[in-house]
């Protein structure tokens, strides 16, 4: 019976996470994969404390399905495959330090990996920028979950600044929710001395960035 099921699961065709298609490289299907090489969307910054800040789409399709086969599976093989997928789409801009959201211990644990880290190491090597671990986070409950409300409240207690920053700084995180986190990073990292911070994120749960959302 062992041998059996051993032999179906050889010749079972990988599934795509996103939509249950027939997977491709990365365990991803074509289609979705495509969804991987859109251009990124600039968002407008104008209010907040980004100097440019880009999403790679919307949260509520193939690319939040992608992202939490990555997280929760946990699935690495898909997290590289969007690491690489930002790399490949992001202008070829140098900064003095490509910085990762960080997690708690424990979460890193879990999954034996950090998306957001692996999103920073594909852009240090594309952009030719150093990789940096300036933040620090503090034990607490997880973000996801809470309202707009709690997740401000919350994310000015997580999240510190242990190291200087300098210069053009590129923050990385794998969803844009409600900004509180990513803003939150990113006054903590102009604080300790960068004099610009740009975002990145792999999705957006919400709408486009703008002035007054999410970042206070």
């Amino acid at each position: 019976m062992h041998s059996f099921r051993a032999v179906l699961a050889l010749l079972a065709v990988p599934e795509c996470p996103a939509c249950a298609g027939p997977a491709e490289a990365g365990r991803v299907c074509g289609d979705c994969l495509a969804e991987l090489q859109r251009p990124l969307r600039e968002e407008p910054c104008r209010g907040t404390p980004f100097a440019s800040f880009r999403t790679g789409g919307p949260y509520g399709g193939p690319l939040g399905a992608l992202v939490r086969a990555a997280k929760f599976g946990p699935d690495e093989a898909i997290a590289h495959t969007l690491a690489r997928s930002i790399a490949a789409r992001f202008p070829p801009v140098a900064f003095a330090a490509i910085v990762p959201v960080p997690t708690t211990p424990w979460r890193r644990l879990q999954r034996g990996f950090h998306l957001p880290e692996l999103m920073a190491a594909a852009l240090a090597r594309s952009t030719g920028s150093p990789l940096a671990f300036p933040l620090r986070r503090r034990w607490g409950a997880a973000q996801s979950g809470r309202d707009d409300a709690a997740r401000r409240g919350a994310a000015s207690s997580l999240l510190r600044a242990a190291h200087p920053a300098s210069g053009r700084v590129l923050l990385v995180d794998d969803v844009l929710t409600t900004g509180a986190t990513l803003s939150a990073a990113a006054h903590e990292l102009t604080a300790a001395g960068a004099s610009e911070v740009h975002g990145v994120v792999v999705a957006s749960s919400g709408p486009p960035l703008r002035a007054g959302v999410g970042f206070s």
